[in-house]
This record gives structure tokens, C-alpha cells and sequence, in this order.
């Protein structure tokens, strides 16, 4: 059974951030599957969980999180608001830490009435989430457990792969990890 509930999900994630954190040492140190096998599983999940999870009738993420930006999102957005990428830029972007270009406001300015209103031209960062379907899975663990506690299909998609791969039962025989 799916949890969609973002109260539920975000106490859960927190409970067990430290089982997520010791999970993601397993499957980067012990796990005996190759990239490849791992992908796969990961792959499977998220497809399961996503055909069972609403998008568009969560949107926490347009509500909690900023875009990534990149030139070509800025171009694209730009002409479709028909602005230039100069004044796009001034009206919606900021600079993170790395000096890395992203949508400034939250909730997303582009968030409106339970949809996305440029979701033909949205940003690249958007249409690639949660990032669930790229390779490498083993590399973006960290990545997963930080989206946990804001993202229903992240969270079903980590608790789903920590059954497939019997960490459950291999959590409580090794206590000291918890």
C-alpha cells in the first residue's frame, strides 16, 4: 500500500533517517548486486510506485523546492513567456551556492491551482523528477533519502527497495547500523 499522506511521510522519513542512512551504506559497500541489477530494481520500483502516485495532485515539489536552471530552460521558458532570457533571468532566477542558476521562488511562480502552467516548456530539473529512472542509483542514495521525507514516490520507492533487498530483515539481526 502506497503512503500519499506528506505528514505521515515526512515523520516516517525523519523516524528513519538513520536506518536510510545505514541502508544507503549496504547497497554502497555490501550489497553484492552490480550497478546494472540495482538500476533495474530501483528502475521497477519507481515505475510501480509513480503509476500509483498523483503527480499533479501533490505538487510539493513545485511548493518546496527550487528548479535547477539550465541555459536552454532559459531560453525556452523566456520565449514562451515572451521574455527575453535577460529578463527572465531578472524577474525569476537566483544563483545557488555553486553559482548554478535556479528558479528563485517557493512555491515554483509557475505553480498555480494545483498544476504546472508551463509544464510543455518546463524547466529540465522538473521533467527529470524525482530522478528515479537515471543510472547510477548506488551514487544517488543520498539524493534519495534527502527527497524522502517531500516526495511520496520517493519514499514509497526507498521503503519498497529496502524490502526487495531483504534489508529489512538484515536491519534488525544487525542492530548496531540502526
Amino acid at each position: 500500500m502506497l503512503v500519499t499522506d506528506l505528514n505521515t511521510i515526512r515523520k516516517r522519513a525523519e523516524a528513519c533517517e538513520e536506518e536510510n542512512v545505514a541502508f544507503r551504506g549496504y547497497v554502497k559497500c555490501e550489497l553484492d548486486w552490480d550497478d546494472e541489477r540495482f538500476d533495474a530494481m530501483v528502475h521497477d520500483i519507481a515505475w510501480e510506485v509513480m503509476a500509483g502516485v498523483d503527480c499533479a495532485r501533490c505538487g510539493n515539489c513545485c511548493k518546496t523546492m527550487q528548479a535547477g536552471l539550465t541555459a536552454a530552460d532559459i531560453h525556452r521558458l523566456a520565449a514562451h513567456l515572451r521574455l527575453s532570457p535577460a529578463e527572465f533571468t531578472a524577474r525569476y532566477v537566483v544563483k545557488d551556492f555553486a553559482g548554478d542558476a535556479m528558479l528563485g521562488a517557493m512555491p515554483c511562480p509557475f505553480y498555480a491551482e494545483q498544476h504546472c502552467t508551463v509544464k510543455d516548456v518546463c524547466p529540465t530539473s522538473c521533467r527529470d523528477y524525482p530522478n528515479l529512472l537515471k543510472k547510477d542509483m548506488r551514487a544517488r542514495m543520498l539524493s534519495m533519502i534527502f527527497g524522502a521525507a517531500d516526495c511520496p514516490i520517493i519514499f514509497n520507492t526507498l521503503e519498497r527497495l529496502k524490502e526487495a533487498v531483504g534489508w529489512r530483515s538484515r536491519s534488525h539481526a544487525r542492530s548496531p547500523l540502526r
